[in-house]
């Protein structure tokens, strides 16, 4: 389950980037923008793509580094923790 989410997060990722990186491209050419700022701001983009990659890798890691935390939110298996400690 969270490899399809992760799949799926990042081709939603990866169409929304392709999409706001036209953006400093029509900035340039409407003369919106300089070539450094347009640059500065595709980076920028790509920077945030980066590091929204990472945090949802970051969190997925963290839930499975405390299972014990996860599992016993739940009726059934929060029986069966407090039972085995």
């Amino acid at each position: 389950m969270v490899g399809a989410v992760e799949i799926s997060q990042r081709r939603f990722l990866r169409r929304a980037s392709a999409v706001a990186l036209l953006v400093p491209i029509a900035g340039y050419f409407l003369r919106v923008w300089t070539g450094l700022e347009s640059l500065v701001i595709a980076f920028g983009i790509a920077a945030c793509w980066t590091a929204l990659q990472r945090e949802y890798l970051r969190g997925v890691l963290l839930i499975y580094g405390r299972p014990s935390r996860c599992c016993a939110r739940t009726s059934s298996m929060s029986a069966c923790y407090w039972q085995a400690h």
